[in-house]
């Protein structure tokens, strides 16, 4: 880890199940699990973006990493669901501008012909988790252009610099 690393230290960090790992390295492995997740399903026509070459910059959080994992898989599975042809795009943004609230924030957009029906189970699970991160989630249907879904946690910044 380089010396001017920025960690993004998440509320309630006392909490056992809570681990300090780097958000670019999950983004690259949910990459990962959604390519093998199309390729199952044949649906080689659909492309996974990320911003990754767009932040060189490591994040890193303090977080339970099993509970942010489950809601990306769970929003990421609904996009490869619902997605025959054009991308799944996901990623997340730090906001910093002020030093009270600051977010974290999700998003998972696909040009799939379905929506997240908040009535489904796994939108109920996916949303129960993300309160219990201290955030909220949206869903935006486009009708043909798919659906885009965002949610945040609540954070704070820390610098880290190591020794």
């Amino acid at each position: 880890m380089a010396n001017q690393d920025k960690i993004v230290y998440v509320t309630n960090p006392k909490k056992e199940n809570f681990e300090t790992f780097c958000l670019n390295e999950l983004k690259g492995e949910m990459k990962i699990y959604v390519e093998q997740e199309l390729e199952k399903k044949g649906k080689s026509h659909v492309k996974v973006e990320i911003f990754k070459d767009f932040q060189p910059e490591k994040f890193w959080v303090h977080t339970d990493r099993k509970c942010l994992r489950q809601i990306l898989t769970i929003l990421l599975d609904n996009a490869v669901k619902h997605t025959t042809i054009g991308y799944i795009l996901f990623d997340y943004h730090i906001s910093f501008i002020s030093t009270v609230c600051n977010h974290l924030r999700f998003f998972v957009d696909d040009t799939g012909y379905g929506v997240l029906n908040e009535k489904e189970t796994n939108y109920s699970i996916a949303q129960g988790l993300v309160e219990q991160m201290g955030g909220e989630m949206e869903v935006r249907p486009a009708g043909d252009a798919g659906t885009s879904v965002g949610f945040y946690i609540v954070c704070t910044p820390y610098e880290f610099c190591e020794n």
